[in-house]
């Protein structure tokens, strides 16, 4: 602890006698490049909300074509079954004309 404490005071002592350095730390391009500011927040906020919204229309693009499958596969199930109610009545009927004959 002794140790850090001495490196601390040293490098106080020299701030104090060379402000300057530290001035140049700060104004240094290095170091504000990293920082946001509020336009760059407000881009990001607007960028994810178009992202946002462009997959939300993606996902009703493709609950739209769900629907469209549903319906198309409805309608081949009443079709279906429009053919199988004749068949079956005259498979039955064959069976019971076959048994009785």
């Amino acid at each position: 602890m002794q140790f850090l404490e001495v490196i601390r005071d040293a490098l106080l002592a020299y701030l104090k006698e060379h402000p300057e350095v530290l001035t140049s730390v700060l104004n240094s391009h290095t170091l504000t490049q990293h920082l946001a500011t509020k336009e760059d927040l407000k881009l990001l906020i607007s960028l994810i909300n178009k992202r946002f919204e462009d997959m939300n229309k993606r996902f009703e693009d493709m609950n739209k074509r769900f629907e469209d499958m549903n319906q198309k596969f409805s309608l081949i199930v009443k079709l279906m079954l429009s053919f199988d109610i004749p068949l079956l009545i005259l498979v039955i009927s064959l069976v019971i004309k076959s048994f009785f004959m």
